[in-house]
């Protein structure tokens, strides 16, 4: 073959590959839910979702979340069953980021994009009258826990708030890992960013039909079964007039979804959640998630070397005041603390609240049963011990940053249960 055609022939290959791939990337929306890391020697959330289908062949739709660089993962496949023919998607920009859309048959159409808000928005519009009511997804997941918000869970002596959207709800955490690490080796530092462990909110759909009619409707994520399945009620479906919307939207906040209003003193301690360090360390920052109505609002964060039971506790070290804000809106708040962290020992948080005239309301969201306790007691300072706990399910919004020496190689391998803190 002269050189020509052969240069030619090349081009041609190389111009349909780019076709091919233009064409596989045109079927995929990647959505950024965290802003970007500030370093490249952090590993940070980067909570990012993948939407569509990147494999040439006939467009099978799928919806992956990603978190801390893949340790933890969660995919819906948002395919049917075969009786409807997907076409291909439509890509578009919306409020700043890439949206994606398609239509499974004449029935149906589903739509991914960011919220003004910054979560993500599932939207699934129904044309006519399904013949069922619930829509079931396989699904796969990794490194992940997922907790149901159950309100009938949480014991009678807690008082709390929960918007309507987060009950029944699912909180969804790292299987193992949150707080802070900063690791220093000589002149090389890394850190790691777990806070809470928060990875993603999964909150209670609704659907909405062409008046504006509007209902709840029920989601439920089964790991042992691989599916998630979403429940419209019935009488709604039967009264709608089409089309019918049903909304599942994704949070990429890091804190809790529910308001804990504490008593002045009260301690609330995470105790199931905790942390042995692999070696020996230093406490820096306390963090807790809180709003409050009204100024003078305080809080402390304790650290205690965990016992055989509350009794066993032993004070560690206790954080400056944290003054939380007049804001109706919930934020981190931090405080520096000081201790020294030992390998051989482990670890728990407590979280001591002072209202000051105002009313203060820490994060959480409901977590599995014995996760945190909480203790009464009549003092700012806190004891040298805890005692008199009370077992609850609460998953505290709070958390610490510590830093230690060496364990570089470990960083990306090792599984880290780590300081939290108790809220109340």
């Amino acid at each position: 073959m002269p050189v020509t055609c052969l240069l030619l022939a090349v081009l041609l290959l190389l111009t349909l590959g780019r076709g091919a791939e233009s064409s596989q990337e045109s079927r995929l929306a990647v959505i950024r839910l965290d802003e970007p890391l500030a370093s490249h020697n952090t590993r940070g959330r980067s909570l990012t979702a993948r939407i569509g289908d990147s494999v040439s062949g006939d467009f099978r739709p799928f919806l992956e979340l990603s978190a801390w660089g893949g340790e933890c993962t969660f995919e819906v496949s948002l395919g049917n069953d075969g009786t409807a023919q997907i076409s291909e998607p439509t890509k578009r920009f919306r409020n700043g980021s890439p949206s994606i859309s398609w239509s499974q048959g004449e029935a149906s159409s589903v739509s991914f994009y960011k919220r003004g808000d910054g979560n993500l928005e599932w939207e699934i519009v129904v044309r006519k009258k399904p013949t069922a009511n619930t829509f079931v997804y396989p699904i796969q997941t990794k490194g992940l826990r997922f907790y149901f918000q159950d309100t009938a869970l949480i014991p009678d002596h807690i008082d709390y708030y929960m918007p309507d959207s987060a009950v029944y709800s699912y909180a969804v955490y790292h299987e193992s890992k949150r707080d802070n690490r900063i690791v220093i080796n000589g002149t090389d530092t890394t850190c790691e960013e777990y806070l809470a462990g928060k990875a993603f909110h999964v909150y209670r759909p609704r659907a909405y039909d062409r008046r504006g009619d509007t209902v709840w409707c029920e989601i439920r994520i089964d790991t042992a079964a691989c599916e998630l399945r979403l429940t419209v009620p019935q009488d709604f479906l039967n009264r709608a007039q089409y089309p019918v919307t049903i909304d599942p939207t994704i949070g990429y906040t890091t804190l809790g979804s529910a308001d804990l209003n504490f008593n002045d003193y009260d301690h609330y301690s995470n105790w199931e959640i905790e942390n042995q360090p692999d070696s020996t360390g230093n406490l820096t920052t306390a963090f807790v998630g809180a709003r409050a109505s009204g100024n003078g609002g305080k809080a402390r964060v304790n650290v205690w070397t965990k016992g055989a039971d509350c009794g066993g506790t032993s004070h560690l070290a206790t954080s400056d005041e944290i003054t939380i804000d007049d804001n109706l809106t919930a934020a981190w708040y931090s405080s520096s603390i000081s201790g020294s962290l030992s390998a051989d020992k482990t670890y728990i948080t407590s979280f001591a609240g002072l209202s000051g005239g105002a009313i203060v309301r820490l994060r959480y969201d409901v977590g599995s049963s014995g996760d945190s306790k909480d203790v009464s007691d009549d003092d700012w300072t806190a004891p040298g011990t805890l005692s008199g706990c009370s077992d609850n399910l609460m998953n505290l919004s709070a958390y610490c940053e510590y830093t230690t020496s060496g364990g570089g190689d470990k960083m990306n391998t090792r599984r880290r249960r780590i300081i939290q803190e108790g809220i109340k």
